[in-house]
């Protein structure tokens, strides 16, 4: 709620700091006081476009700035957002310049007048002028009849949102797999070929390694075949040589046994080595044995090299490793598994699309006969308070309506368009008077009926609407005596849930008032300011007197102003018991 403002260099107002009450607040005043200011002070604050010439004569710059109170469950984003690093309270400023500028201000920090006015609009309903009236836009009804039909309706309306969702990422994955059913083909072409090209290839784990072994055995089989032959030749000779290695051996080893039996520690030699002879015997044999299978074989190299080239070809393609191309082989195999599968997966996919459909379809049909339903609730309530209003010859009508679509859900004998919430498109209307056709709400001209349209649509969804604070101008345009009465009453019975801030020039509905101020002119040297005063218990007797009865005020007239207040705190009395005890229910 709004808790304070502070008006500064606005116009006639040199400086005006208000603080208003929970209930209703009233401001009161003579024509021309400056009244109509203040709301417009309220507009700019909640983001209506600056205009220099509302800055006060010989002033530089205007500013106004207001306190509201917002409750941490607040639906707005943006509000919440504000609220996350703070406490429960939002200071909106707003500065005029006279160069033409303006500059915004939420919880001091800059911002834009678009967030001032999506602010504005979550936080303030102004009625007589047409911003922030969020009963006038469209696209607040269907909500607000849903509200007003309770938690039936609602579930019913969850139930709806939740299977439309479904049925639209179901029908978004549909498409996608029409759309590339061509891609798909292709796709699966391209797989088939990878997972041939790599099974033919018959690889296996370690097979590349083994492969450059052979090749580099290959292209140096002279040289390895040199090395074993020169080998041999030094361990058994040739048939010119009279020594080589092994018969110097031998001749060796046999000179130690000839002295063997002499000397335990040349015993230990003997024994130690006269197995040498039988090593290098094996070694001979062996280097024979190696030399033997080491031939150049140039058709082996070429099918050597062919299969290295083609392991190459493969890392280009599909990894840098064997193990990695089988692992790609394995990935595309499952990926073509998964194409292949693509039309039984259409399929599937149209008999659950055709089952939500279903489903879809009996829960609108639900939902849209609650709010058929709802809809008559609703035009009798707001009907009761408008005839309480004075304003019986006016009808009131919510008009609920779907659009035809080919491939729509199938309601009744109609194939309709669905939409997020549902198929219905709601709109309120109103028939000013007799004979006249209904048209949309936010067609009425005329100030003071919009207000007290207003008033009576606000009381009848009071308890469903989430925006606190309303205001009030021009409410009392055109009525007078008793309607003015009831239209205090109504104002009273609209604070059991909101802050009600009203301008008003009639004393029955000043009466009603929880606060009340006094907006007066009054001349400081050659200047004319406008004030506003909080008005204490004898003051406000004074200002309804003066209301009553003029300027001149007399005691008649002050009887008079005390039997309408005393009147009215009795019937706000009863208005409040009344409404604790529907809400106790």
């Amino acid at each position: 709620m709004l808790l304070e403002m502070h008006i500064k260099n606005f116009a006639i107002i040199d400086q005006a700091y208000i603080e208003f009450d929970r209930g209703l607040n009233v401001l009161t005043g003579e024509t021309g006081a400056g009244k109509t200011l203040i709301i417009s002070a309220m507009n700019m604050l909640l983001g209506d476009r600056a205009d220099t010439s509302v800055i006060r004569s010989g002033r530089n710059r205007a500013s106004i700035e207001g306190l509201f109170s917002v409750h941490k469950d607040v639906k707005n984003t943006e509000l919440r957002h504000l609220l996350a690093d703070s406490s429960d309270e939002i200071v909106i400023g707003r500065e005029i310049l006279e160069e033409g500028k303006s500059k915004c201000y939420l919880n001091g920090k800059i911002a834009s007048v678009g967030q001032l006015s999506s602010i504005g609009e979550a936080l303030v309903d102004l009625h007589g002028q047409h911003e922030h009236q969020s009963l006038l836009k469209a696209a607040n009804h269907l909500d607000s009849l849903d509200a007003f039909g309770g938690p039936e309706l609602l579930r019913l309306k969850t139930a709806y949102r939740k299977t439309y969702e479904l049925l639209k990422v179901k029908k978004k994955s549909l498409d996608d797999l029409a759309r590339s059913e061509q891609e798909s083909a292709r796709r699966q072409d391209s797989l088939k070929f990878q997972i041939d090209e790599i099974d033919q290839a018959n690889l296996r784990t370690g097979e590349e390694e083994e492969l450059k072994e052979i090749r580099e055995v290959l292209m140096n089989s002279e040289k390895l075949t040199k090395a074993a032959g020169d080998c041999l030749s030094l361990l058994h000779g040739s048939d010119d040589d009279r020594m080589n290695a092994l018969d110097l051996l031998r001749g060796a080893i046999s000179a130690l046994l000839d002295a063997k039996g002499i000397d335990q520690r040349l015993d230990r030699i003997c024994d130690a080595n006269e197995s040498l002879i039988y090593t290098i015997e094996d070694f001979a044999r062996e280097i024979q044995n190696y030399s033997e299978q080491v031939e150049f074989d140039p058709q082996f190299l070429d099918e050597t090299e062919a299969r290295l080239s083609l392991l190459a070809l493969l890392k280009k393609k599909y990894g840098s490793t064997v193990e990695e191309i089988l692992d790609y082989k394995n990935k595309a195999q499952a990926e073509l598994d998964c194409l292949e599968d693509s039309t039984e997966q259409l399929a599937r996919l149209e008999a659950e699309i055709s089952r939500s459909e279903k489903d879809l379809t009996e829960v609108a049909g639900l939902l849209s006969l609650k709010r058929k339903e709802t809809a008559t609730g609703l035009e009798n309530e707001v009907q009761k308070h408008l005839a309480e209003l004075n304003m019986p010859r006016i009808k009131f009508k919510v008009a609920i309506s779907e659009q035809p679509a080919e491939f729509g859900l199938r309601i009744g004998d109609k194939s309709v368009r669905a939409y997020p919430n549902g198929v219905d498109k709601v709109e309120f209307f109103i028939s000013p008077n007799p004979g006249e056709p209904l048209k949309p709400l936010s067609k009425i001209a005329s100030g003071g009926e919009l207000s007290r349209m207003m008033l009576a649509l606000k009381i009848a969804l009071a308890h469903v609407d989430d925006i606190f604070t309303m205001i009030f101008d021009e409410i009392d345009v055109g009525i007078g005596g008793q309607t003015a009465f009831f239209v205090g009453q109504k104002l009273a019975q609209l604070t059991g849930n909101h802050q009600v801030i009203c301008i008003t020039h009639l004393p029955q509905i000043a009466s009603f008032a929880d606060r009340h101020f006094h907006v007066f002119k009054e001349e400081e040297g050659k200047r004319t300011l406008a004030s506003v005063r909080r008005l204490d218990k004898e003051n406000r007797l004074t200002e309804i007197a003066r209301m009553l009865g003029g300027e001149d005020i007399t005691d008649t007239s002050k009887n008079h102003a005390r039997e309408t207040i005393q009147k009215a705190e009795s019937l706000k009395q009863d208005l409040r018991k009344a409404y604790v005890c529907k809400n106790a229910k």
